[in-house]
C-alpha cells in the first residue's frame, strides 16, 4: 500500500512485481489488509466516481461510472469478492505466511514464515504460539487493467506470488466447518526487510484499522492515489488508447 510519503514513487513507476508478470487476461487474486475494505478497493477501481455499497457486503457493485464530456471510463461494476482464508504457498502446506503490521504505517504485510530463519528472528516471534489465520477476500475475475492499478497501489515493497486459499462459508447452527473447495490465485507478498515490520506485538487487526484509521487513510492515501492514477491514464478506456495510438 502506498503511504502518503511515497506517492511520488507512483509517478516514477515504482511497482515492479517481478515475481509475476502482468497478464493479458483476467486472473484470480487474494487481497487482505486495507484492500479488504470495500471503500478502499472500490474507490481505487472505480476512479472514485461512485459510492461503495453498505458494509458488510461480499460483492462490491457500482452503478455505471459518470463520465466527463469527451472522456470514457471503463466499467468497473460487479467486483466479485468472496470471503477466503490463505492456506499456504504454491509449494505446499509447509509454505506458511504471517500477517504483521508495518512499522510507522496503518497497513499490514504478508510475509513467508520461512523468512524468519535466524535465531534472532525466531526470538522476535517468540510470542506466537501458533500463527493467526490470514483471512481476506478472493477476487475471481481481476482484469489486467484493474491489476495494474492494484500493482501500483501496492508499490515495490510487495510482489505478486501464487498461493492457495480456501473459500469460507457462513457458519450455521449445525456446523462451523469451512467449505472444502480451495482455489489457486495470486496475492501480494512483502519483499522488503522484515525489520520494517512489527513482529513482536501480535497480528494486524482489520477491525481496529476500520475503527481508528479508515477515514484518514481514505483521505490521505487512497484519494491521492486515485488522483495520481488519473494523471497517469490508468482509468483510460483501452479503445481510446488504441484509437489514440492509430491517430
Amino acid at each position: 500500500m502506498i503511504p502518503q510519503s511515497s506517492l511520488a514513487a507512483v509517478a516514477r513507476g515504482s511497482a515492479t512485481n517481478g515475481a509475476a508478470t502482468t497478464p493479458t487476461s483476467d486472473i484470480a487474486l487474494f487481497v487482505y489488509g486495507t484492500l479488504m475494505a470495500p471503500e478502499v478497493i472500490h474507490t481505487l477501481l472505480s476512479q472514485g466516481k461512485s459510492q461503495p455499497p453498505p458494509l458488510p457486503h461480499p460483492t462490491v457493485t457500482s452503478s455505471s461510472a459518470d463520465t466527463d464530456a469527451g472522456t470514457t471510463t471503463p466499467d468497473f461494476s460487479s467486483i466479485i469478492m468472496k470471503p477466503a482464508r490463505l492456506l499456504h504457498g504454491i509449494d505446499g502446506p509447509k509454505s506458511q505466511f504471517q500477517l504483521f503490521p508495518v512499522r510507522d504505517a496503518v497497513f499490514p504485510a504478508l510475509i513467508p514464515m520461512a523468512s524468519f530463519s535466524s535465531s534472532a528472528q525466531q526470538d522476535a516471534l517468540g510470542h506466537l504460539e501458533e500463527p493467526p489465520k490470514v483471512d481476506g477476500l478472493y477476487l475471481p475475475c481481476v482484469t489486467p487493467q484493474q491489476l495494474s492499478i492494484l500493482d501500483w497501489y501496492e508499490e515495490e515493497a510487495y510482489e505478486r506470488r501464487e498461493v492457495v486459499v480456501q473459500l469460507l462459508v457462513e457458519k450455521d447452527s449445525s456446523s462451523n466447518a469451512l467449505a472444502s473447495n480451495t482455489r489457486s490465485c495470486q496475492t501480494y507478498i512483502w519483499v522488503h526487510p522484515w525489520q520494517e515490520l512489527i513482529v513482536d506485538q501480535g497480528d494486524w487487526n482489520y477491525k481496529t484499522f476500520r475503527r481508528e484509521h479508515m477515514e484518514s487513510y481514505l483521505t490521505r492515501t487512497v484519494w491521492p492515489c486515485v488522483q495520481q492514477f488519473q494523471k497517469l491514464g490508468f482509468y483510460s478506456n483501452e479503445e481510446d488508447q488504441d484509437r489514440n495510438t492509430n491517430d
